[in-house]
């Protein structure tokens, strides 16, 4: 069995934990290949009996700053290529065609943009448009009253 077959059959008895979480700490050292030691066991445990503890939550976004929790919970459901689009969209000063983005996404990550894709990045760059108008309004009608 192969790291990606142990990590699905993992999945399988530990639901709530992200199979991407899973190959994280494999990489990171704390879990091995093929989930099979003890240790492996007991740390799938742990985070079975803690996953999405709100007061385990807190603490850990405790230590970051305010900006850096926003863009935590900006990107949260993102995996890595939309995550990059978002900080594209977000960053960029002037106007950035769908189309640059696209062959951004395929040079970087190395996948064929197909239709699916595509959406997602209009969704991310949708999104992030909609917040910049209704940041500009808000502030706009916190301005001067009486005018």
């Amino acid at each position: 069995m192969n790291m990606i077959e142990a990590v699905k059959q993992k999945a399988i008895d530990y639901p709530k934990i992200p199979q991407r979480l899973i190959r994280h700490l494999i990489k990171k050292g704390i879990l091995t290949q093929f989930l099979d030691t003890k240790k492996d066991i007991e740390v799938l445990e742990f985070l079975k009996n803690t996953w999405a503890d709100r007061t385990l939550l807190r603490a850990q976004l405790a230590s970051l700053s305010k900006a850096e929790r926003v863009s935590l919970i900006e990107t949260a459901g993102l995996n890595r290529w939309e995550v990059y689009v978002f900080g594209r969209y977000k960053n960029a000063t002037g106007r950035l065609p769908l189309e640059m983005v696209v062959s951004e996404v395929e040079l970087i990550f190395k996948f064929k943009v197909d239709g699916f894709a595509k959406r997602r990045i209009r969704q991310i760059r949708d999104r992030i448009h909609n917040a910049r108008h209704y940041a500009k309004k808000k502030k706009n009608n916190n301005g001067p009253k009486g005018e």
